[in-house]
């Protein structure tokens, strides 16, 4: 199976807060009389490296301008603003940049944003793993969810690879900070167009991340042993969960955590690295 992949994360500084809704115009004036403090946390660099074997992987996240990480909450808080709107302007920043301001929602944001997203176009399995990638080619998504976990535990990334038979779905893991302790968290990735009995998934969202199933064939050589969610820690964590996925534009995506068929009301964005 060859070597796990571990990855950490070191997280400089505290995570920017949601934006108040109406805290700020647009055009980056602030709402507030001038020299006045900002009434909200700036986000801070974020220092993401990891290992496959004996190769390293790292990037830094440079803090985005606070005025862009503003205006995507601003967006957001705005009712009227749509999905595409929001994708436009996603698309329009720096690759680091969007990653930075993604990563910097908090979960009244990503709530807003996951409600936004319902209207998106559906995702598809070339959303997760690109066409141009081959089968048993891991991609990394970088990621941050809303539990009330400690700072660098709100931080991971889920890697994807399309499976050798080249059906229309994903494997893929998770690879957290306490990965090492908890487990991999494999899943299956699926449309949820595969339930046709079940009109509530589509409405949930074109794919969900199935922790309900295991990968039933060959994984990157470099990936974590596969085993089931019922074994050990993974079970409190992963066993009967299933997260259903939105578009938010080319490379970021929203999921929705549910238990069985309850809503946790949690969340987490993902940012597909180039």
């Amino acid at each position: 199976m060859g070597p796990a992949l571990r990855f950490t994360l070191n997280l400089i500084g505290n995570p920017g807060r949601s934006c108040p809704a109406g805290q700020f115009r647009r055009g980056n004036r602030p709402a507030h009389p001038v020299g006045e403090a900002l009434p909200i946390a700036r986000p801070k660099p974020l220092h993401l490296t990891g290992t496959v074997g004996n190769a390293t992987l790292a990037t830094r996240l440079q803090p985005q301008p606070p005025e862009v990480w503003m205006d995507l909450c601003t967006l957001l808080a705005d009712e009227s603003a749509t999905i595409q709107q929001v994708a436009a302007f996603l698309e329009g920043l720096e690759p680091d940049i969007r990653k930075a301001a993604v990563l910097a929602l908090g979960r009244k944001d990503q709530r807003r944003l996951w409600q936004k997203a319902a209207s998106s176009a559906p995702l598809d399995v070339y959303h997760f793993v690109p066409a141009h990638q081959g089968t048993r080619t891991a991609v990394r998504h970088f990621g941050r969810n809303t539990l009330p976990l400690p700072g660098k535990h709100k931080y991971f990334s889920k890697v994807f690879a399309r499976p050798e038979d080249n059906s229309d779905r994903a494997f893929g893991f998770n690879d957290a900070p306490s990965g090492k302790l908890i487990g991999p968290g494999y899943f299956v990735a699926r449309s949820t167009a595969t339930e046709p009995n079940d009109p509530a998934w589509a409405a949930r969202g074109a794919w969900v991340v199935d922790y309900f199933l295991c990968p039933d064939g060959p994984v990157p050589e470099q990936w974590p042993k596969v085993v089931e969610n019922t074994v050990g820690l993974q079970r409190f964590v992963y066993f009967h969960t299933r997260d259903f996925m939105r578009r938010v534009s080319r490379d970021v995506a929203i999921g929705a955590a549910y238990k069985e068929e309850k809503s946790l009301d949690h969340y987490f964005v993902l940012v597909r690295e180039p």
